[in-house]
């Protein structure tokens, strides 16, 4: 009787312990999924905001060397006024797409609407670094090649290399979104468009 009494308490204790860890489990993928969604554009599927907060926090907890590549999508108001707004999301997740193929073992990050960000490891004088953004720049052509619509997409790029044991984030920031706009406006002289 004894027996019977300690084996039937092992088996309870052995249920409750296995329904434990099914819920700790439950719980533990619960949070992983809530993580993604707050640090994932719904849009794009790349990092957002939050995750760049939570990046940029990081730096200043240990050294870091990257190139700060800044991306700005051309003439996507002049889209949803012509061809839609259905048109405009595509751009946007095609460009997405794009950056996230041509960097793919880089942090990539929809900052909002038509702005994109990549941290990227290596430097802007690493040739690698210059074939990610031909292939960038290729894809986007293969696209325009094949949509043939009539507002193209394009995006302008700058970058500039940080180090965080030297430079200020903010000043990196600031030299690339600078080298992005003097992209920007070249392109848009070739161009034509406004």
């Amino acid at each position: 009787y004894f027996q019977f009494i300690v084996i039937l308490f092992i088996l309870l204790c052995s249920g409750y312990e296995f329904i434990s860890l099914s819920e700790m489990t439950k719980k533990s993928q619960i949070a992983d999924i809530m993580e993604k969604i707050a640090y994932t554009d719904a849009l794009t599927g790349l990092l957002n905001r939050e995750a760049y907060n939570e990046i940029i926090d990081a730096t200043h907890e240990e050294p870091v060397s990257i190139a700060v590549v800044m991306l700005d999508m051309n003439h996507l108001k002049k889209v949803n006024d012509k061809l839609g707004h259905a048109i405009g999301d595509e751009y946007i997740k095609t460009l997405a797409k794009c950056i996230k193929d041509a960097f793919p073992d880089e942090k990539c990050f929809r900052m909002g609407g038509d702005e994109f960000l990549v941290f990227s490891k290596m430097k802007s004088s690493n040739s690698e670094f210059h074939k990610s953004l031909a292939n960038l720049n290729k894809m986007i052509e293969t696209y325009n090649n094949e949509k043939r619509e009539e507002i193209p997409l394009s995006v302008a790029i700058g970058y500039a290399d940080y180090n965080s044991e030297k430079d200020r984030i903010e000043d990196i920031f600031r030299i690339a979104d600078e080298r992005m706009y003097e992209q920007k406006k070249k392109m848009k002289m070739e161009v034509g468009i406004s």
